[in-house]
């Protein structure tokens, strides 16, 4: 059902323009007076074949003026703002349309901050095949957490979750507060561990630079190398959870350096030079294509790092290898590559997203809500088995937010979800029942997040006798939960035949 709504409006508006020839350009996924809160707008619509561009006489810096293509009428075009109003102006050559967007910067205590990591001697060049390559790392880093914050947005929005997003560390300026830090160690040293080694190395190391308090990372390695001879990278890896995603340097050459440099970025098919670069393409062994594995890895494990996101079965999820295709939001066509010498124009339905499984997580998340609230984190969640009832008992003091269900495979199976208007206090299931929903004989995977954003997930069948405790959890509190669940009578109490409109 994703983008129904929208493929229906696109599709009205197409079949009017051709009936009656109206040149005018129609916005799809905006409308005058929209608020966002971040600093990049992606305009998605339809125009005359060409070339479209957009000017914001707001914003004087370069990328307050865009261009991109228009191919089989559609187009998607960037554009920077600046606090308050812009009055963007949008031409095909033909035809000219206006659109007033309102830009509230996030004001939330939570923050994504985008790492540099040199080894000690501070060395930041990153290898390329680019003869003329400026080596502006903090002007890609810049560009990619923007790109990745405002795909975040977009694609929440197209599931139904509202322009909800994760906050960067910006300056005064609106750049992206690039820190540039150097590990006590050489790089020859860094380059004879594993990404497994240099992962439990950086994360220890980074937390003591007091960066883990309410904050992400974003860690790229400026030491990583190639040796063409062996046909070996070292320092390369890509890998998030906790509060760090830890990152190589390998693709950085690829990626765009400014938001007008993105459809350059993505449409450069030039080939990759075997005796300079690793190929991580995905077979597609071009420029375009390193730069868009490479941003889509670093997407793919930022959302581990957030209240777990899962791998998924959709093919063009960022949590499964539809990150490959980070390229296509940002364009409407697919430039030449090794895998296919011929431009493609894609579908809507092969567009990386958030899949709504995973974006109602994010929705949730304390990383994802845009103004400032102290959250309570006192009366955590908890999942239970009511061996009296033979009954599985979800049970938030403040308000169940969200529900899923899966059996735990990877990617997790048989997913469903729910997010709740009216939270209630607990939710009762019958593991036989849910069970056999799931397909899950061994037992169902529970995850719920609370009012307040605290999550807690357990596999139910870890419940074999009366002694067995919730992970993490005191007997003292154990008792408590159940005192308050008990003390309910009923009231913000859910039954698992009330749930007939969960969402795959």
């Amino acid at each position: 059902m994703r983008h129904n709504l929208q493929l229906v409006s696109i599709c009205l508006i197409l079949a009017l323009s051709l009936i009656t020839g109206n040149p005018q350009i129609q916005f799809v996924n905006l409308r005058t007076g929209d608020q966002i809160r971040y600093p990049v707008a992606l305009l998605r619509g339809l125009a005359n074949d060409g070339r479209i561009y957009v000017v914001n006489p707001q914003d004087p810096s370069a990328d307050g003026r865009n261009t991109g293509r228009v191919v089989n009428k559609r187009f998607r075009l960037l554009v920077e703002l600046v606090p308050g109003v812009n009055h963007l102006r949008v031409s095909d050559g033909t035809s000219q349309a206006s659109l007033d967007l309102v830009y509230k910067p996030i004001a939330s205590m939570y923050k994504v901050n985008v790492i540099y990591l040199t080894a000690s001697d501070g060395d930041t060049f990153y290898i390329t095949q680019n003869l003329n390559d400026k080596q502006n790392y903090r002007e890609k880093l810049d560009t990619a957490a923007k790109l990745m914050q405002t795909l975040t947005a977009e694609s929440l929005n197209d599931s139904g979750f509202g322009r909800k997003t994760f906050p960067l560390d910006l300056d005064s300026s609106g750049h992206v507060r690039v820190r540039t830090l150097k590990y006590p160690a050489t790089a020859d040293q860094l380059r004879t561990k594993t990404g497994n080694e240099l992962y439990d190395l950086i994360y220890p190391w980074l937390g003591k630079q007091g960066l883990f308090n309410h904050q992400k990372n974003i860690v790229v390695m400026a030491f990583s190398r190639y040796d063409p001879d062996t046909k070996r990278a070292f320092a390369h890896i890509a890998w998030g959870g906790g509060d760090m995603g830890l990152f190589s340097s390998l693709s950085m050459c690829g990626w765009p350096d400014s938001i007008r440099d993105v459809e350059r970025a993505f449409s450069d098919s030039t080939p990759l030079d075997p005796k300079v670069l690793y190929d991580d393409s995905m077979g597609r062994s071009n420029m375009w294509g390193l730069a868009s594995t490479g941003l889509g890895a670093v997407i793919h494990e930022l959302g581990h790092t957030f209240v777990g996101a899962e791998h998924s079965g959709d093919p063009e999820s960022i949590m499964s290898r539809g990150f490959d295709h980070f390229n296509r939001f940002f364009l409407p066509a697919e430039a030449p590559s090794h895998l296919d010498p011929s431009e493609f124009v894609f579908a809507d339905g092969q567009v990386i997203h958030w899949d709504p499984y995973n974006a109602s997580l994010l929705s949730c998340d304390r990383f994802f809500q845009p103004d400032p609230r102290r959250f309570q984190d006192d009366l955590p969640p908890r999942i239970y088995f009511d061996w009296d009832t033979n009954e599985i008992v979800a049970a938030a003091p403040n308000g169940i937010k969200l529900l899923h269900l899966w059996k735990q495979t990877d990617p997790p199976s048989h997913t469903v979800f729910k997010l709740f208007k009216e939270l209630p206090k607990v939710i009762r299931f019958g593991r036989s029942e849910l069970r056999d929903m799931l397909n899950a004989p061994e037992g169902a995977a529970i995850h719920i997040t609370d009012g307040e954003g605290q999550v807690f997930s357990v596999n139910e069948g870890a419940y074999k006798t009366r002694a067995d405790l919730p992970p993490i959890t005191s007997v003292e509190y154990a008792a408590k939960l159940r005192k308050f669940v008990d003390g309910l009578h009923g009231a913000k109490t859910v039954t698992w035949s009330h749930q007939s409109d969960l969402r795959r």
